[in-house]
């Protein structure tokens, strides 16, 4: 058997073999990703006033969507996994303490004005009508 590879069982191929953990490191992984997809939510805000103002045509906007599309299957792809206990909590966070939803009111507040649902307080502003 002298100059023979010996098998530890099957190799899978693609996939990469597990790394080790480091919390540190991992959180800034986490860190950097929920960055990217901040400034791909600011892009589709962007993207979302200049579809009100009629500034660009149905194929620019098109391309635009399929371009913060692929942004963010990049993000989603080099961002390191949650662990289910991680999921779990997130989870029940959303689902039972409601934490992280929005009302009409408060996602407003990331719009420009003529992208809101609902009017400032004092003004005659018509805001734009969400379904």
């Amino acid at each position: 058997m002298s100059g023979q590879a010996i098998s530890t069982g099957p190799v899978l191929r693609g996939v990469p073999p597990p790394r080790p953990l480091n919390p540190t490191q991992e959180a800034a992984a986490h860190r950097e990703a929920a960055k990217s997809l901040l400034k791909i939510r600011d892009s589709y805000i962007h993207l979302l006033a200049d579809v009100k103002g009629n500034a660009l045509s149905a194929k620019e906007i098109r391309n635009q969507r399929d371009h913060l599309s692929a942004q963010a299957q990049k993000v989603y792809q080099t961002a390191p996994d949650t662990s289910s206990k991680a999921y779990i909590l997130a989870r029940r966070a959303l689902k039972e303490r409601e934490d992280l939803t929005f009302s009409d009111e408060e996602i407003d507040k990331f719009l420009p004005v003529n992208l809101r649902k609902t009017a400032p307080t004092g003004t005659r502003e018509t805001p734009a009508r969400r379904s």
